[in-house]
């Protein structure tokens, strides 16, 4: 019998990470009863980053004239997935190719790699798929284990389609988020983000932020990230895996 993991998270006006801000404004209609049914039409809008919480990255997000999310064939998003666990890594430890090697042996041509760390439970008190938003533990953006310019370019040499994130998904991203969050410093540059940068160059896509990949058992299952048909750099996505 198959199982169905969700491994988004929730968006609401509550996301509170500054360049994520979430805006939902919802018009109601006057309450009437109809066939014994009390009926309330309502209508929301929504303003938000096309990068915040669970979502994916085309090339356009770091390389010029790259493809915009709506220009992705959309095979490029849902696939077989090799899920390579990394749940021991603590506190500033990094993702390395020599991780890979050891860890990813069952990581085939054309899968997407989920990269699972248990870093965003392990910051929201293990309810992450009920959370609305993102850890307010600040120890979630500096302190969580990272993946590095090495374990990228594993990455190319095998071919994958996409990597998948539980935790902060740049090799300097621990020492940088954290000046965003607080407004005390500069957004880091560009030209510093290796992980997004080697991969999105290579047609590797970013599916980041995802959540309860510690709940998926078995080490390849069908895992699914369909984005909106946006003519933009990222879009939010719906993301699960399937264990058969």
């Amino acid at each position: 019998m198959s199982r169905i993991i969700d491994c988004s998270l929730i968006v609401s006006a509550q996301t509170w990470r500054p360049i994520w801000r979430v805006a939902i404004a919802t018009r109601h209609q006057a309450l009437v009863e109809v066939n014994g049914l009390r009926v309330k039409p309502q209508a929301s809008s929504i303003h938000m980053s096309a990068h915040c919480l669970t979502h994916i990255d085309s090339p356009l997000h770091y390389i010029e004239g790259g493809p915009t999310v709506a220009d992705l064939p959309i095979d490029r998003c849902f696939g077989e997935a090799a899920v390579v666990d990394l749940t021991d890594k603590g506190e500033l430890e990094e993702i390395t190719g020599d991780d890979m090697d050891k860890r990813g042996t069952h990581v085939k041509e054309g899968d997407i790699v989920l990269l699972k760390t248990g870093w965003i439970e392990r910051n929201a008190g293990g309810v992450a798929g009920n959370m609305e938003g993102m850890p307010a533990n600040w120890d979630f953006w500096r302190k969580g284990p990272y993946p590095t310019l090495s374990m990228a370019e594993w990455m190319v040499q095998k071919n994958v389609k996409a990597v998948g994130y539980d935790g902060p998904n740049d090799c300097n991203f621990h020492q940088t988020i954290i000046y965003e969050c607080t407004r005390t410093g500069p957004v880091p540059k560009a030209r510093d983000r290796h992980v997004h940068i080697t991969h999105l160059s290579h047609g590797i896509l970013h599916i980041e932020y995802l959540c309860n990949l510690t709940a998926i058992n078995k080490s390849r299952v069908m895992f699914y990230a369909v984005p909106l048909k946006l003519k933009t750099e990222g879009s939010p996505v719906r993301a699960f895996a399937i264990e058969e």
